[in-house]
């Protein structure tokens, strides 16, 4: 098809480890279940020729929200000002209102993200807003419009997360 394509892959620390692989698929699953324009596509999964899973998502060019969010204040002594880019107050209002957006759409899906900070969002040239990083998103019961989702790990009580327990991000 000609365009790029960003593949994730498990790191090879945790490739034998059962409930990083679970964590893993689940994290593509749940990902490509949720279409919405703010929210990373996903086009395929499957195993690498060493036994270590793969999913491949669109390529999203720009910058973090975080990185934004810096050069704004940078450009802002006195006040708000436009960055470089061409960001300021009311553009960066835009893009959280588009988080928000997909945030709720997940919701009322049943999903949780667990992981939502600017790191985890990018935000392209042309006005995208696209929410990353669902690798701690979690299903709950009781959504308003239950839509369906499914994921390896709901096949298997054992890779649920415990109450009480801590799964960290780096950033």
């Amino acid at each position: 098809l000609r365009r790029s394509v960003i593949m994730k892959v498990l790191d090879r620390a945790l490739a034998p480890d059962s409930i990083a692989v679970s964590r893993f698929i689940q994290e593509a699953q749940i990902t490509a279940q949720l279409e919405h324009p703010a929210i990373i596509p996903v086009h395929d999964i499957g195993t690498l020729t060493d036994g270590r899973p793969y999913y491949t998502m669109t390529e999203v060019r720009g910058r973090t929200l975080a990185s934004v969010i810096d050069d704004v204040h940078e450009a802002s002594a006195n006040g708000w000002s436009v960055e470089p880019g061409g960001f300021g107050f009311g553009r960066l209002i835009d893009v959280f209102q588009r988080v928000c957006e997909a945030v709720g759409y997940a919701h009322a899906g049943g999903v949780i993200h667990r992981d939502l900070k600017p790191q985890n969002v990018m935000v392209g040239a042309f006005g995208e807003a696209i929410v990353l990083d669902w690798g701690l998103a979690r299903l709950v019961a009781d959504a308003p419009e239950p839509r369906s989702l499914s994921t390896i790990r709901q096949d298997s009580a054992s890779f649920m997360t415990e109450t009480g327990s801590i799964v960290r991000t780096r950033g």
